[in-house]
């Protein structure tokens, strides 16, 4: 098995076996690597039925419940009830899982300060976020930070397999554009191949024909994807990625309409020039 994911499993496993040594966590990786699979393997592992589960683990989407309020209405109450004493008691703590952490807003972070400084062996909270970027830095202290790295192309193949045996085996460069997001391939089966298929259709292209292709991906497709394919391009080849950033310089975020057609073409035709010069 892929050493990062072997070395992901350690830390999960050593964490279960040694509850009292548990730290809270910020799982913190791209999207679709098993960050949430994760979190709740753990709360499975620890109460293993879901008449256990009730009152001892609380899951929250902080992109939908981000305020100070679903804080005070949700999180403190769960930590407050008496749950052991309805199931049995138990000497595991509660779980509390956030995913898109990272969405909370900055006074809804703060409100959880206390909750950190109880003691682990009560009440066990784990971040899951793409980014560390906007967590609190006073927060992410109190955090042991486990890094979760994409998915090698095997083994989000084989995990495709397992969980939809028909689902269309993504492309390399899919893969690598959606940083293996298991989740995507299996929300958008029938683009599982499209990114692959595009560049196939560019490498193989007569020169005469490029413009062509060009003019229909200026009418079906946005500035920022073109400039992520091609910036795809450039990292997995390692070649052109100079030339990408004339792109940035076009690209406003906040616009969402093409420049005009010629002048998009002429660029278009430019940036694939150069990294078809790199990569030979």
């Amino acid at each position: 098995m892929n050493v990062s994911i072997s070395r992901i499993d350690r830390c999960i496993n050593a964490m279960i076996q040694n509850p009292k040594q548990f730290q809270h966590c910020i799982f913190v990786g791209p999207p679709g690597c098993g960050k949430t699979t994760a979190a709740w393997n753990i709360v499975h592992q620890f109460y293993k039925t879901p008449l256990e589960r009730v009152g001892r683990a609380l899951f929250l989407n902080a992109s939908d419940e981000r305020s100070l309020e679903a804080i005070r209405s949700k999180v403190y109450p769960f930590t407050e009830s008496a749950g052991s004493g309805l199931f049995g008691n138990t000497d595991k703590p509660k779980i509390i899982i956030f995913d898109e952490v990272e969405t909370l807003t900055e006074p809804a972070q703060l409100a959880l300060r206390p909750l950190l400084e109880k003691p682990t062996t009560d009440v066990l909270v784990f971040f899951l976020c793409n980014s560390l970027c906007k967590i609190n830095a006073s927060l992410r202290t109190r955090f042991f930070i486990l890094r979760f790295d994409p998915l090698p192309e095997a083994v989000l193949k084989s995990r495709l397999l397992t969980i939809a045996p028909k689902t269309r085996p993504p492309g390399q460069f899919d893969i690598s554009l959606r940083r293996s997001d298991l989740r995507y391939f299996l929300l958008n089966p029938d683009e599982s191949q499209k990114a692959t298929q595009w560049l196939c259709m560019l490498l193989n292209s007569h020169p005469l024909e490029r413009r062509a292709i060009f003019k229909s991906f200026y009418n079906d497709m946005s500035l920022q994807t073109f400039g992520c394919y091609i910036l795809t391009i450039s990292l997995m080849t390692r070649s052109g990625f100079n030339f990408w950033k004339k792109w940035i310089d076009l690209c406003d975020p906040n616009v969402t309409i093409w420049l005009s057609e010629d002048s998009t073409i002429d660029t278009m035709e430019e940036m694939w020039k150069d990294v078809t010069l790199e990569i030979n």
